[in-house]
Order: C-alpha cells, then sequence, then structure tokens
C-alpha cells in the first residue's frame, strides 16, 4: 500500500511540476512580399533579416520566371544577388518565429530605368 502512495505521490508531483514549466510562446511569422514580374532583364538583391528573438528556418526567392531557391537554417542578416531575364518572377517568403522581434524580407530590383522594392515584416510583441 505504502508503495502504492509513494508512486501516485510522485507522478502527481511530476504533473504539477511539468504543469508549472513556463510555455514558450514564441509565435509562427511568415513575411512574404509581393510578387512582380519582370519586363526587362535586372539584377536582383533579395534580403532577410531579424531583431530581438525573430528568427528564419527557411526562405524562398526565385531565380527566374520558375525557378525557386530554398535556404534553410540562413545567417541573418542574409542576402543574395541574381540577375534575372524579362518574364522572370520576382519575390521573396520566410517562415519563422518570434516572440518579442521581428521577422523580414525584401527584394531590390534594378533595370534599364526600372527600380522595384517589395518587402514584408511580421513583428510579435509580448508583455
Amino acid at each position: 500500500m505504502k508503495k502504492i502512495i509513494t508512486v501516485t505521490l510522485l507522478l502527481a508531483g511530476m504533473l504539477l511540476l511539468a504543469a508549472s514549466c513556463k510555455k514558450d510562446d514564441k509565435e509562427s511569422c511568415k513575411p512574404n512580399s509581393s510578387s512582380f514580374t519582370t519586363t526587362q532583364d535586372m539584377t536582383v538583391q533579395y534580403r532577410a533579416m531579424q531583431s530581438g528573438d525573430g528568427t528564419i528556418s527557411s526562405l524562398t526567392y526565385y531565380t527566374s520566371a520558375t525557378d525557386v531557391v530554398t535556404v534553410n537554417n540562413p545567417q541573418l542578416p542574409w542576402s543574395v544577388t541574381v540577375d534575372v531575364n524579362a518574364g522572370s518572377n520576382l519575390m521573396i517568403s520566410a517562415e519563422g518565429t518570434a516572440r518579442n522581434g521581428q521577422v523580414g524580407v525584401s527584394f531590390e530590383a534594378v533595370g534599364q530605368g526600372e527600380y522595384v522594392l517589395q518587402g514584408d515584416t511580421c513583428v510579435k510583441s509580448h508583455k
């Protein structure tokens, strides 16, 4: 009988300990730039950044009309420059988390007399 009481008290203590642990309140962040289709050859710089406790687990960007590149766990701040042909899709998106911080993505495209800047930021704040 003492063994059953001891085991019961031990299990109850473990449940109380688990319930009192602080919950990880990081929330999903999925910034996503608007898309743009080039009408001429352009040079594009894609960027990703974070502040506070924001993290990015993966980001995805286009290098042509249909070619997509995914980077897992990029070191932030992150950037890459690519040359694209007319008719290419431009867009960058990311998946990450933040509790008290932000995650952002953007692209800047420059061509003959044409300039495009698109971006998006996910901001989380918990007190």
